[in-house]
């Protein structure tokens, strides 16, 4: 049985400079990088899951590879590891591969380094710590970057709030509806995407009650711990007061698009 023909490839964001691949499931996190390597001078292309992000590198020549380690369908270490099996196949320069995660314990980092992986960039990603991975592993004139983002600026760039609220607005939606009906994959992944957007997004308070909601459904005997429901009254809080929103605002009545 012959494989699926992959869909065309997306024109790169942006204009000459190094070729970026980013791997994430998230439209905060994707708004974000995306935006700083324009900064940088860099092009950039999405893939929003593993599978997809692995056909994108076995038809394109990329020069880095920005790696969300908690996708949805893979996590980044076996992504990983199948790029790195595609070049072993067609004989290919090895393409520099990057975690983006907010994990960045020693064990994490080993396994990122075990899998295949270059280097670890912690969430939030700042502009300064990119450049220098990409002036390290990459081809690049720095002097090509834009002046309009100094690279002391923080993770969040202009325009992002409304992508923020609107797609973190759903993902508590998604959470509190799966914690309703106690289904404790859906939402572990919710509670993850949230974790993610807060971190790159440097929403601090936000980031922990996600990330705590995430270990509470690990840990729990049955999947669902009773404290989540607790977790999630504080988390929806500190959604409100990211955007500096009265209580029962959601935030998502602008057009995150715009």
């Amino acid at each position: 049985m012959s494989e699926p023909t992959p869909p065309t490839d997306a024109p790169p964001h942006g204009n000459g400079g190094p070729r970026v691949l980013i791997v994430d499931d998230h439209e905060v996190v994707q708004y974000v990088i995306q935006q700083q390597l324009d900064a940088l001078a860099c092009r950039s292309v999405i893939a929003d899951t593993g599978e997809a992000a692995i056909a994108q590198f076995a038809r394109t020549r990329f020069d880095m590879v920005l790696l969300d380690c908690g996708l949805p369908d893979l996590d980044g270490y076996t992504i990983a590891g199948r790029m790195r099996d595609a070049e072993r196949m067609r004989h290919a320069t090895r393409t520099p591969i990057i975690a983006i995660s907010a994990a960045t314990d020693d064990a994490h980092r080993a396994r990122c380094f075990d899998s295949g992986m270059d280097g670890v960039l912690g969430k939030p990603l700042r502009v300064e710590a990119l450049r220098q991975m990409i002036s390290l592993w990459c081809a690049y004139d720095e002097s090509a970057s834009s002046t309009s983002v100094p690279v002391s600026a923080g993770p969040a760039q202009a325009g992002s709030d409304a992508v923020y609220a609107h797609s973190v607005g759903d993902d508590l939606d998604g959470l509190a509806q799966a914690l309703s009906n106690r289904d404790t994959a859906r939402a572990r992944h919710a509670a993850h995407r949230i974790k993610g957007a807060a971190a790159i997004a440097g929403h601090v308070a936000t980031r922990d009650l996600a990330a705590a909601i995430e270990r509470a459904l690990l840990a729990s005997s049955d999947g669902i711990d009773a404290h989540a429901d607790e977790l999630l009254t504080q988390l929806l809080r500190a959604y409100r007061d990211d955007l500096a929103l009265p209580d029962g605002d959601s935030g998502r009545s602008a057009d995150p698009h715009a």
